[in-house]
């Protein structure tokens, strides 16, 4: 029995900073209902090979990927990609380097190490990209280093398990040309 395995119709190549990367990539695509716009997971993802190389097969539409890098065991939102109705497309994902970093402090200003997370939800042309959870872990002494598109984002800094540390606080954040251009504080929730 032979079997041909039919070549996948969305593919692309993972970097960081123009540098190759490996992790894992989903796609979710452009949603909407009554009430608002939003990307929905639809099922599909896969990991890159050692090249940073991915490949799917994708219904037509409009997809922005979500992507783990492995070496930074972090989350990060990717560029948008159309489908076409026929025929294939290139994705590449080129997260730009480093551009925004962030550190949490408790109420009394003592810098934690660990155990306080962020969570980044986002707004791309109208439609909302839910969250993703990002951990400060010990070995970055407490520091987020995050790789930001082009977006507008929301970053709420909690502190983790132990509430005595302060009250968890939000951020407006509006990145152009891989650049931040402001960043303005909401309060706590």
């Amino acid at each position: 029995c032979d079997i041909t395995l039919p070549a996948p119709n969305m593919t692309g190549v993972l970097k960081i900073g123009g540098v190759i990367t490996q992790g894992s990539v989903e796609f979710l695509k452009a949603t909407s209902n009554a009430k608002e716009n939003f990307y929905s997971y639809v099922g599909k993802s896969t990991a890159t090979n050692n090249s940073g190389y991915f490949g799917l097969s994708m219904s037509p539409g409009t997809y922005r990927s979500r992507v783990y890098v492995w070496s930074k065991n972090n989350y990060y939102f990717g560029p948008a990609c159309v489908v076409p109705d026929s025929g294939s497309v290139t994705c590449d994902i080129d997260l730009p380097a480093t551009n925004l970093r962030v550190q949490v402090a408790s109420s009394s200003g003592v810098v934690q190490t660990a155990g306080t997370a962020i969570l980044i939800s986002a707004n791309f042309d109208g439609y909302r990209f839910d969250g993703s959870w990002i951990n400060a872990q010990s070995a970055q002494v407490g520091i987020f280093d995050l790789n930001l598109i082009n977006g507008n984002y929301t970053v709420t800094a909690y502190p983790g398990s132990n509430q005595k540390l302060g009250k968890p606080q939000i951020f407006n954040i509006t990145i152009e040309s891989s650049t931040v251009t402001s960043i303005k504080q909401l309060g706590s929730i």
